[in-house]
Order: C-alpha cells, then sequence, then structure tokens
C-alpha cells in the first residue's frame, strides 16, 4: 500500500517526488532513521479500480476528481491518496496491472 505522491507527478520530476511507503506494523514497532509511524485516518473514501501500468494513474485519478466527485456531490480530504497494489509488477505484464486507488473523502457538511 502507498499513499499517494507528495507531488504532482505532471509537474515535478520524478526524481524530485516524494511519497510514503506504509507497512502494517506492531504497536511496539520502534521507527529509526528517516521511518516514521503515521495512521491512516478512517472515514468515507471514494474507490476506483486501476487496471494498467503505474504511469496511467493519472487518467483514473482524473476521472475520479473530474467526473465522479462531482457527479456524486463529493470533495476530497486534505489527507493523503492510498493505493493497495493487488499483483506483482515483476511478475505482471504492465497491461495487467491491478491497483486500487481511494481518495479520502470530506465529511458531509463540511464541503
Amino acid at each position: 500500500m502507498r499513499a499517494g505522491p507528495d507531488d504532482d507527478p505532471e509537474i515535478t520530476s520524478a526524481d524530485k517526488l516524494r511519497y510514503d511507503v506504509c507497512l502494517v506494523v506492531d504497536h511496539r514497532f520502534q521507527p529509526e532513521g528517516e521511518a516514521g509511524v503515521q495512521e491512516i485516518v478512517g472515514g468515507q473514501y471514494a474507490v476506483a479500480s486501476h487496471r494498467g501500468p503505474y504511469e496511467l494513474f493519472g487518467e483514473t485519478y482524473a476521472a475520479l476528481m473530474g467526473r465522479w466527485l462531482p457527479a456524486n456531490n463529493q470533495e476530497p480530504s486534505q489527507a493523503p491518496c492510498v493505493e493497495v497494489y493487488l499483483n506483482n509488477p515483476q511478475q505482471t505484464a504492465p497491461e495487467n496491472l491491478l491497483t486500487q486507488l481511494y481518495m479520502p473523502l470530506r465529511p458531509a457538511g463540511n464541503q
């Protein structure tokens, strides 16, 4: 699972992109160095399934933001998106990669 990029890949060069890699850890885990602990917030998420290369995530996010959110009277929250990778890119052709994209939504009444 990966929290969405901190920078926009449409305007930030690949060598400058920042993102959080997430793993489930026991509450006793003690981070070291640049590692930290974050909690993925609860609440409502819009979920989109993406099939294809990771480089095309932008198209799926654009459909989610540009069509689904307005059609459903929803707005994204300030929390980061989460991407759940469902298969291994080293064993799967790019066109068959499956990923779920989770976009946190603002609670009703906070829009």
